[in-house]
């Protein structure tokens, strides 16, 4: 089912596209709409009923970073994207971002459900008064700093966030979550920040290591999300631009 441009519409109609539509058509409404694919009662509503989706024993939940719907489209259009065997069982929409929308600003919503306002991480830099210092919130070090430095200085990951996240609730339904990162940051502490509650992170290399322990997962019984991150779409358009023949 594809719904993209229909709720573009409603989109456009409600924020002129200037602003994002945290009443509904946001990421934020992600986490609450993954907590009722599981049978739960998020504190927000989520988007399931009119995805049309049942409810599931496994979720897994893909983050492609970077790439946004209009340029989605645009793959489609030319024929490299194909998303007809979603669509059959399936449904497409879009989403906005949120507000800054940087990658510590959206992923944090994208793990907790809130804006940046509830949730805290308000920007790639913040002034963090612990330190009185400025922070750089991907390295969790001070700008052109060593990464992960302030976890020396006091600065603690697991309190960045000011709400519990997506995996947290989740853990307290019963529900694990098994979360697929690349190695070099499965580690860091921003990713401690962000995944607080996951019972498992799984570093992989590549596409193709990333597939199969993807399937080996799929494969065990009982319910979980399969949380993946792939962030090498964002850094493709970083270096040659989300137009170009490598992205």
């Amino acid at each position: 089912m594809d719904l993209g441009q229909p709720v573009l519409d409603r989109i456009l109609a409600a924020t002129g596209g200037a602003r994002p539509h945290y009443e509904r058509y946001c990421i934020a409404s992600v986490p609450p709409t993954i907590e009722e694919l599981f049978g739960l009662r998020p504190s927000r509503p989520g988007l399931r009923e009119e995805l049309g989706l049942p409810e599931a024993q496994v979720v897994v939940s893909v983050i492609l970073d970077g790439v946004g719907y209009r340029r989605l489209e645009s793959l489609r259009a030319e024929g490299l994207v194909h998303l007809e065997p979603f669509l059959e069982d399936g449904a497409y929409l879009p989403l906005t971002s949120v507000f800054p929308t940087t990658t510590t600003a959206a992923l944090s919503t994208l793990s907790s459900g809130e804006s940046p306002a509830v949730h805290g991480v308000l920007g790639y830099r913040l002034f963090r008064q612990e330190l009185g210092s400025v922070v750089d919130m991907i390295k969790l070090a001070p700008p052109g700093g060593r990464e992960n430095s302030l976890e020396k200085l006091g600065l603690e990951p697991e309190k960045i966030l000011t709400v519990p996240t997506l995996y947290q609730r989740l853990s307290l339904a019963g529900i694990p979550t098994v979360l697929f990162l690349p190695k070099y940051i499965a580690d860091s502490g921003l990713s401690k920040a962000l995944y607080q509650g996951v019972a498992r992170t799984v570093p992989f290399l590549t596409a193709s290591d990333l597939l199969v322990l993807l399937r080996e997962a799929l494969g065990r019984p009982g319910r979980a999300l399969l949380a993946v991150y792939w962030p090498s779409t964002d850094s493709l358009a970083h270096l040659y631009g989300p137009r170009s023949e490598a992205f």
